[in-house]
Formats: C-alpha cells, sequence, structure tokens
C-alpha cells in the first residue's frame, strides 16, 4: 500500500514537472518571437489601434475613425501602458499581448483538463502553434485579448461561476461586439445543462416554470444580453467606426468556406481517423449528393467580393489576400479549395454527434456567417473551441497534427519575418 502510494505522488510529481517545462516552452517561445516582430514594422490594423491606445493613455478617449471594434481591449492597453510600464512604445504594446496571450494558454489548459484530460498536453502544444493563433501572440490586435476572455468565459462556466464567467463574456464582447453570440453559446449550453432531461421540442422545456428557473439560474447572461441591447440601440448599429466590414450582417460564405478549407490542412490526422467513415459519407446517395451541391458552391462562389479585398495593394501584403486571389483566379486552385472544403464538411458530419457539438456548429455559423470579409482572425475562437471539444485521438495521431502544424507556423513565420508581410 504504500509502494503504491508512493508510485502514485511520483506520478504527480512527474506530470507537475512535465507541464512546468511544456509552460516554460510557451513563455520561452512569446519571448523569442517577440524579439524576432522587435524590428517588425506596424502593420496597417496596428497604426489605427495604436491611435486609439495612445488617445486613451493621454486622458482623450477618441476612437479612430477606421476602427469598428469597441475600444475595450485600447482601454486596457492603455492601462497597463499608464500604471504599469509607465510609457509607451510599439513593443511594449506587443510584449503585453504575448502576456495576454500567457494568460490565454493557461485558459485553454485548464479548459482541456475538462474536454480532453487524456490528451492535456497535446491539445494545448496544438493550440499555442496553431498557424492562426501564433503570430497573434506578437501584434497590437484585439484577437488575442476577445479569445482570452471567451476561454475564461467558459472556464468560470464550469466552476459554476456565473458572474465571474458572464462578466468575461462582457469583456470579451468590449473587444470584439460579436462575441455576444459565444455568450448566447454559453447561455444555451447552461440551458441544456440545467435541464438535461428535456428536450427543446417539449411542451415542458418551453413551460413558464422551465424559463423562470433558467431567467434565476442565467441571469448574470442576461444582463451581457441587455447591456449588448442597450449598445445597439444607443449606436444605432453594431460597428462603432466608418469600416465597410458592417455594412451588413450576412449570412456571408466566405469565412464558412475558410474554416472548413484551413481545417484540412491544418488537422489532416484528424482525416485520416475518420478514412472509413469519410469512404462511407462520400459512397452514400445523400453524401455525394451533398459533396456536389457543395463543391459547386464554392466553385461558384467569388472569394475576392469584399472591397477590401480587391484594393490591389494587399494583394502581396498580406498573405490571405493573395492566396485567395490565386485561388479565385485559377480553375485548377478553385477546384482543390473546393475540394477541400468538402473534405471538411464531410469531416464534421461524421464526427459523432452531441448537444455541445450541436451547439457549436450552431453557433460558429451564426459567427462567421455575420462577417463578410474574408479573414483568419475571425476564426480564432471557433478553432479554439473546436480543439477543445473535438473527437480524442491517439497519441501519435494528436503528435502529427502537433507537427503539421509546427511546420505550417514555421513557413507562415518566415514569410512574415522575412518579406514584412502579415497572414
Amino acid at each position: 500500500m504504500v509502494m503504491e502510494e508512493n508510485q502514485i505522488e511520483v506520478g504527480e510529481g512527474k506530470t507537475k514537472t512535465i507541464t512546468y517545462l511544456m509552460f516554460f516552452s510557451f513563455v520561452l517561445s512569446l519571448y523569442i518571437g517577440n524579439i524576432l516582430f522587435w524590428t517588425y514594422p506596424l502593420l496597417p490594423d496596428e497604426k489605427v489601434y495604436f491611435w486609439t491606445i495612445v488617445s486613451f493613455y493621454k486622458g482623450e478617449f477618441q476612437i479612430h475613425a477606421r476602427q469598428a471594434m469597441l475600444p475595450g481591449y485600447h482601454a486596457l492597453a492603455a492601462i497597463y501602458s499608464k500604471f504599469i510600464v509607465g510609457g509607451m512604445t510599439p513593443y511594449t504594446l506587443r510584449l503585453f499581448s504575448s502576456i495576454l496571450g500567457i494568460f490565454t494558454i493557461l485558459g485553454f489548459f485548464l479548459l482541456s483538463s475538462r474536454y480532453s484530460p487524456q490528451r492535456i498536453r497535446e491539445r494545448t502544444y496544438l493550440f499555442v502553434f496553431f498557424p492562426i493563433i501564433f503570430p497573434m501572440f506578437f501584434v497590437i490586435y484585439t484577437d488575442v485579448a476577445a479569445l482570452l476572455f471567451v476561454l475564461w468565459m467558459m472556464f468560470f462556466y464550469h466552476e459554476k461561476r456565473f458572474y465571474l464567467s458572464a462578466f468575461c463574456g462582457l469583456l470579451s464582447v468590449t473587444m470584439r461586439q460579436n462575441n455576444i453570440i459565444w455568450v448566447g453559446f454559453i447561455f444555451s449550453l447552461a440551458v441544456f445543462e440545467q435541464s438535461p432531461h428535456l428536450l427543446p421540442w417539449t411542451k415542458e422545456f418551453f413551460s413558464k416554470s422551465h424559463f423562470q428557473k433558467i431567467i434565476r439560474k442565467q441571469l448574470p447572461y442576461l444582463f451581457v444580453f441587455l447591456a449588448m441591447a442597450g449598445f445597439l440601440i444607443y449606436n444605432k448599429g453594431i460597428g462603432v467606426g466608418k469600416m465597410m466590414h458592417y455594412s451588413s450582417l450576412g449570412p456571408f460564405a466566405g469565412n464558412i468556406y475558410l474554416f472548413l478549407f484551413l481545417y484540412v490542412f491544418f488537422l489532416p490526422a484528424t482525416l485520416w481517423n475518420q478514412k472509413a467513415s469519410l469512404r462511407d459519407f462520400f459512397l452514400s446517395p445523400l453524401g455525394f449528393a451533398m459533396s456536389a451541391i457543395l463543391f459547386a458552391l464554392v466553385f461558384w462562389h467569388n472569394l475576392i467580393d469584399h472591397p477590401y479585398l480587391q484594393i490591389e495593394s494587399l494583394k502581396t501584403f498580406y498573405f490571405r489576400h493573395g492566396l485567395l486571389h490565386s485561388i479565385n483566379e485559377n480553375t485548377l486552385l478553385k477546384s482543390l479549395y473546393a475540394f477541400s472544403v468538402v473534405l471538411g464538411f464531410a469531416s464534421f458530419w461524421v464526427t459523432p454527434r452531441n448537444y455541445l457539438r450541436y451547439l457549436f456548429y450552431l453557433f460558429t455559423y451564426l459567427f462567421v456567417a455575420t462577417n463578410w470579409h474574408t479573414e483568419q482572425r475571425y476564426l480564432l475562437v471557433p478553432f479554439s473551441i473546436w480543439l477543445l471539444i473535438m473527437p480524442s485521438l491517439s497519441r501519435r495521431e494528436e503528435i502529427i497534427n502537433i507537427a503539421v502544424n509546427l511546420l505550417w507556423t514555421g513557413l507562415l513565420l518566415w514569410w512574415i519575418l522575412g518579406f514584412n508581410r502579415f497572414i
């Protein structure tokens, strides 16, 4: 008995050591990344955000005319600069993004212990070095901060600290307004989990007593919805600037296609794990018909329909712009793109479904389909949540996914830093 207890203590001690080493490797990676980005010129959007942060730092509280986001991130960055750093430069603000990145990684790690306890370290490595996430730790963008508070909203929800969860959700909305959709995701999750014996189409689910129970237990999230409603009425719209991103709320298909396309390239081991199910899907009449229809929709879709994507000077500056232009103008590349989208869709279709994944599909669609401009930044939250809730793979398959993403991330960083470009 004593020997077994000693073995358990040794095992726990080894696990803690590995976890500490893992986080040390993350901090070291972010530190090296900051050094590499030291002389990297400000991106066009960074200049806009930097202007707003400086305004808040000086106490003028002005928002740049080209900024569509609420200034929650900018206010936080100004507070950090004024009361912790005692000054402000582009480098100190990029370092601030990395500091927020550490807390974002911690939030993901804690959530992994709930959703994928057998693969905590593998999933966390996959998250940190995910190609569309890692470069964002080194730039003055709102996305890492917004993602941070979405993840901590989920964490505090599972800890049953609903007011803290709703507060994090509110903070995420002040950094990206459409994160209200993820507050809705957590609210819907709470409704299902507090009454697991009730189904949404039953009469009892829509009863007065059940709704009273929902309102009583999920009141903090309702406050966030009310705050957002008040903002929309006062602002007469969702955007605070004059950006063309918010000229309409969609639905738009561009980001949906991009999400499915990147899924195939970033998680190949997941597809390999599903090869038998995918074969059965494509051989079935329904699967074949859906694949053919989706292929045609993607193939005939104009991937560069947003005015921002048609600015000539940005075609060579942003990787996504050049990629979408190249695909849109080449029949073979467009066919490969459409096939990748179909493959990604098929992978999600054959994934075992439960209420959590059904909710994820619904709210991911609502989130990405309301963004007209096709951009990988809008996919950070959906991919992060999917990395948490996707089915478990073997350790070998998880490592393959990590290795593939390290390769893509390395190539992207080489392209970004070597040619002064961005994704």
